[in-house]
């Protein structure tokens, strides 16, 4: 049990029995930032550890995943090409871009001042929708379809692009077909096998991971 008070959080990570990281909105910057808190109490922060360049919030929305094999959280970005690598003390140790061309947040942000809350004022871009760790691999689900891409196979299917994190490279990507035309809404690859939850249903896939 965690006896330490903590600001509201949108995601969360567990590093182990003892230990969790966090992503949370800092009082003071209004932006995005990382906590991470031990069971004994003790807690540490790094509130510039995302790079601003709209509004520090939606901007800097992505999805925060530890790598048990690295020891390594990863943290991707939703609205640009980029994904984070993180040391277990909340260190950024490399940034790796990844195939697509975004890579800045295309959208205008609008405050609602009645309601003191900020919602988008124009239409938004995603680059990187879903994603999972597997051993040395990343698994992301790209929103955007390459060059030579085939318009029906990619309306189709999840476009999945697999990436190496220890040489920090992009290795291949491949096509996970809908089942029943629905949408994939998250993943998870477990060893050999991608579980995917597409509306009411649950998927498994399997894979054939390099070595």
């Amino acid at each position: 049990m965690y006896g330490v008070k903590a600001p509201y959080f949108a995601q969360l990570q567990p590093l182990g029995t003892q230990t969790m990281v966090f992503r949370f909105i800092d009082t003071d910057t209004r932006a995005n930032s990382l906590r991470k808190v031990k069971g004994n109490g003790e807690s540490m922060s790094n509130t510039g550890i995302f790079e601003k360049q709209v509004d520090g919030l939606f901007c800097t929305d992505g999805m925060l995943r530890y790598n048990r094999q690295l020891h390594m959280l990863t943290y991707v970005y939703h609205y640009r090409n980029e994904i984070l690598l993180i040391d277990t003390n909340l260190n950024l140790v490399k940034k790796i871009k990844t195939i697509d061309p975004i890579d800045s947040a295309r959208f205008k942000v609008d405050q609602l001042r009645a309601e003191k809350s900020f919602t988008f004022a124009s239409p938004t871009l995603m680059v990187n929708a879903n994603c999972s760790n597997q051993g040395k691999y990343l698994f992301v689900q790209s929103k955007l379809m390459g060059k030579g891409e085939d318009l029906t196979l990619f309306r189709k299917s999840a476009a999945i692009d697999v990436y190496d994190l220890e040489k920090q490279v992009y290795c291949y990507s491949f096509y996970l077909p809908k089942y029943k035309d629905v949408p994939i809404s998250s993943f998870k690859v477990l060893g050999n096998s991608l579980y995917a939850v597409a509306g009411q249903y649950l998927t498994r896939y399997a894979l054939e991971l390099p070595e």
